[in-house]
Parts: C-alpha cells; sequence; structure tokens
C-alpha cells in the first residue's frame, strides 16, 4: 500500500499525535515504581532485543542517583545499551525506514519526518536529554553533597553512563509509529517490538540496561522552558526528588550561581576564570553589555562601514585591561546576527583595530565577507 498524501483527517490525526508525543516527552508525572508495571516490556526487550535472561529492575530518583550506584557496585559493569542500540537499527531502524521509503511518497515522508522526528526531536533531546548528558558528564562532583563527595573521593569514578533510553526518545519512535496508524504494514515482530519500545517510553523517565539489572529513572518534578529551550533566571530548569538539579540560561548549561544570583550581584571574576564561551555570552546578557563595556575602554567602533555585515555585527575592540590587572588586554564586542546575543572575546594583544582582532580569529585568513541584505 502506498500512500502519496495525507487526507485532511490524518493532517489533523498526526498534529494531535505530535502533541500526545511531546506530552509524554515533557512528562513529570511520577512514575509508578512497581515491577509489575513494567516487567513484561523489559524482559521482551532483554529477551527479543539482547537475547539475554530478564534482569533485576532497580528503580532510582534520577541519572545522577544511577551513575553514583554504579559507580560504587563495581559488580555493575557491562553497559548494554550499545548493544541495544544496535540491535535495535538491525532489527526495527534499517528495516522500518527501508519500508517507508518504499510506501510513503517523498514528500510526505518529509512532513512527517519534520513534524515528528526533527520537531520532536529539538523539543526534546535536543534540549533535554543533552542537557542532562552534558551536565553530568561535567558537573558531577559539583552536583553531590560536600560531605558525600568527600567520600568519593577515595572511589575511582568509571566513565559515566549517560547513553539512556526515555521519554525524550519518543520523537524516533513516533516517527515509525504514526504511519502505521495510516495504513503502513511492518512484519509482526517489527510491530511488537515497536508496540513494546513506544509502552515503555510512556511509562518511565529514563531507562539503562545492564547485564543482569536494568534501572529506570523517575521522571523529573518539573521542567522550565522558553520556547523550546531549557530556561529559567532564578531556579533549576530540571529538578528530580534527590535534589539532582540542571540550571539553564536560553537552553545553555550554566553553573548555578550563573541562575541565582540577581545581575546586579554578578562578579565579574566569573566572567575572567570562566572558559566556555556560551556560558561567557550569557554572562554578558545577564550583567548587561553596556555595563561590561564600561568596565573597559573602548580602543575602536565600526560605525558607517561600507560592510554591512561590519555595521550590523556592531564591532567594538575595547580594553578590558583594568579587570584583569593588565596593561592592555583588547576584546572583541560583537553582536551574533542569528541569535542576537552579545559576545566579549579576548584577542592577540597585538591587535589595535577591529580588523586586526577579525583576522586574527580568522587565524591570519584575510577577512573577505560579502554585505547582508
Amino acid at each position: 500500500m502506498r500512500i502519496d498524501k495525507l487526507t485532511k483527517e490524518q493532517e489533523s490525526e498526526l498534529l494531535e499525535f505530535r502533541e500526545h508525543c511531546l506530552s509524554v516527552g515533557l512528562s513529570t508525572t511520577r512514575i509508578n515504581k512497581n515491577i509489575d508495571e513494567h516487567r513484561k516490556e523489559v524482559d521482551l526487550i532483554y529477551k527479543d532485543f539482547l537475547n539475554l535472561e530478564p534482569p533485576m529492575i532497580w528503580y532510582v530518583d534520577s541519572p545522577l542517583m544511577l551513575n553514583l550506584v554504579i559507580n560504587i557496585l563495581p559488580i555493575i559493569d557491562q553497559n548494554l545499551n550499545q548493544k541495544l542500540n544496535q540491535n535495535l537499527w538491525q532489527k526495527l531502524g534499517q528495516n522500518l525506514g527501508q519500508n517507508l521509503g518504499q510506501n510513503l511518497n517523498q514528500n510526505l515522508d518529509q512532513n512527517l519526518r519534520q513534524n515528528l522526528w526533527q520537531n520532536l526531536s529539538q523539543n526534546l533531546w535536543q534540549n533535554l536529554g543533552q542537557k542532562l548528558d552534558q551536565n553530568l558528564d561535567q558537573n558531577l562532583r559539583q552536583n553531590l553533597d560536600q560531605n558525600l563527595n568527600q567520600k568519593l573521593e577515595s572511589i575511582k569514578l568509571k566513565n559515566f553512563h549517560n547513553i539512556y533510553w526515555g521519554n525524550t526518545d519518543i520523537y524516533w519512535i513516533a516517527y515509525y509509529m504514526f504511519p502505521m496508524k495510516i495504513g503502513i504494514k511492518y512484519k509482526e515482530n517489527e510491530i511488537k517490538l515497536l508496540n513494546t519500545i513506544y509502552d515503555l517510553t510512556k511509562k518511565v523517565g529514563f531507562i539503562w540496561y545492564f547485564k543482569g539489572i536494568c534501572f529506570i529513572c523517575d521522571r523529573s518534578l518539573f521542567i522550565n522552558k522558553k520556547g523550546v529551550q531549557l530556561h529559567h533566571d532564578s531556579e533549576p530548569a530540571i529538578s528530580y526528588s534527590d535534589g539532582y538539579s540542571v540550571w539553564c540560561l536560553n537552553g545553555v548549561n550554566v553553573p548555578r550561581y550563573l541562575v541565582e544570583t540577581p545581575k546586579e550581584k554578578l562578579d565579574i571574576d566569573f566572567f575572567k576564570t570562566e572558559k566556555n564561551a556560551d556560558v561567557r555570552a550569557e554572562f554578558i546578557r545577564k550583567y548587561g553589555i553596556e555595563r561590561m563595556v564600561g568596565l573597559g575602554k573602548v580602543i575602536e567602533t565600526v560605525e558607517n562601514h561600507e560592510n554591512d555585515w561590519f555595521n550590523k555585527s556592531e564591532y567594538q575592540l575595547i580594553d578590558m585591561g583594568s579587570i584583569y590587572g593588565r596593561k592592555y588586554a583588547p576584546h572583541l564586542k560583537m553582536k551574533n546576527l542569528t541569535t542576537g546575543i552579545y559576545h566579549l572575546e579576548g584577542v592577540d594583544p597585538s591587535c589595535r583595530t577591529v580588523e586586526q582582532a577579525l583576522k586574527w580569529r580568522a587565524k591570519g585568513k584575510e577577512i573577505n565577507i560579502k554585505s547582508i541584505k
């Protein structure tokens, strides 16, 4: 059965299904920590995907707790996510993708991919799952109580197990599920596995697969967003019942200090020591670009330049030597024309003009940029 175009009723159903999946991915409802609630789906995944015996099920309150448990208990050392991922695409992804290619008009396939895979992925995985990955990888010890942190100093931490599945993965599940709703036929075993993953996804926060044991994580207590991006000006963007939290400004993982400190009390020393360009940009956004510029001395301002790009980017070369205790510390101020965010980046002390600073940032290459219309 080949489908070339959605009916009006199917188009409406597509949007309803997308909103349903988005609600699953952003749900903060407590999960039912009853083994019988998850046993059927977990056992089938271990049997059909991993060819293993049913595991024990261990519930955790957050991704942080999972990492603590697997680092403290040395017997938990065989992460099955890579194997599971390989089996998934061998048994589902490749076959289902080929099936859709044969049975959906190319334009219709692109429509479904944009409405389900790309839209939900942007809302869920790119702005939720990845932020948790980054936060755990970069800030595990910062999220621990000081006393617990000291006790863990003697423990050699393993690699973090941040590759998990869960409700944020519903974006790709939705892409394959919806065609079934409009008449695309899959093989019986493919339908069974796809439905199993879909059913489990609706009942968990995150889930990790190890040999002999499966960890299921509760959902977060709340998720704060601005548009599709994780954001809150004064509290965590995501927080779990055990206290593990992630702080974000405009979709950028930032230290707790930057979120909870009022802008008038922000210390410029934070900016001086922070290495991450995105975090520095968020500091500038909160601190105020004019206030930042006021701490230095303007060396050159680009005005009425023949190249529109130079004018719109609001380039300035600013000596920030006063905040670093140096005679001369040139920084290039610029506006990101895509995001509207201002950056203030240090450049080589040899730079005395904006064009020299731009050339230095381009590693000596000549700047040749067409005007923006």
